[in-house]
């Protein structure tokens, strides 16, 4: 019956065995999958449910507050910060910046920040994650350099690639995070690089829109100009 309600999508499911047999362990056993399972499946809603909301955001910054606002649902931290890069900005950019303290954490915070073309190129070089200390952050990280955070692990986030910012998780422990809150980290960064892919897409077929119904604008204006002329 347990494996059956387990079947189904139940992964409350528990069994009980009162024997001090094989039965026993394997009940035992049985309990601690599906508690696993329980585990992985609202992991796996929820990052589905922040990636489309993601996808649903038209603005970066739409993009940004879901991130912030998020992250924990999906990964522990103690703090997170956000950065989308504008190419034709030049490489300034606006790095958001939530620090997470137990059952509480603080509004995001802004900051400018600054990126180099050696800073563009070290992302492009480790497009799934880098591991940095507080004696290493690189400089457009600087306002995350607490006194209590000592490991940060950027994501780059990269559309056709090119490298349009980044998110970072940084910890007061110097441990490398566990690979699954890497997996869903970098997953995350994924879906706002496609998100980004298609913003970018939607204004570029904005502006091609626009070009055109200016080019025949100013052709039926010549057109009339010259009408005007032969008469």
């Amino acid at each position: 019956e347990g494996t059956a309600r387990l079947a189904a999508g139940d992964f409350t499911t528990r069994v009980t065995v009162n024997s001090d047999d094989e039965f026993h362990d394997l009940a035992g056993s049985f309990n601690s999958m599906t508690g696993k399972l329980s585990q992985q499946f609202h992991m796996l809603e929820t990052i589905s449910a922040i990636s489309q909301a993601i996808l649903s955001s038209h603005e970066p910054a739409a993009m940004i507050k879901v991130i912030q606002s998020r992250i924990t649902d999906t990964v522990t931290c103690d703090a997170v910060g956000m950065t989308l890069v504008d190419p034709e900005e030049g490489g300034s950019a606006v790095l958001w910046v939530r620090v997470i303290h137990g059952q509480s954490d603080h509004e995001s915070q802004t900051y400018p920040c600054q990126f180099s073309d050696d800073h563009l190129a070290a992302m492009k070089a480790h497009p799934n994650y880098f591991i940095a200390t507080a004696s290493t952050l690189p400089s457009y990280l600087t306002p995350m350099q607490k006194p209590d955070l000592s490991l940060f692990v950027t994501f780059p986030i990269i559309v056709n690639e090119i490298v349009s910012g980044a998110m970072v998780l940084a910890y007061r422990q110097r441990h490398k995070p566990p690979a699954d809150t890497l997996a869903h980290a970098r997953r995350l960064a994924d879906q706002v690089a496609v998100a980004l892919a298609k913003n970018r897409a939607i204004k570029a077929q904005i502006r091609a829109q626009i070009q055109l119904m200016g080019a025949v604008d100013d052709k039926q204006q010549a057109e009339e100009r010259t009408a005007i002329l032969q008469s």
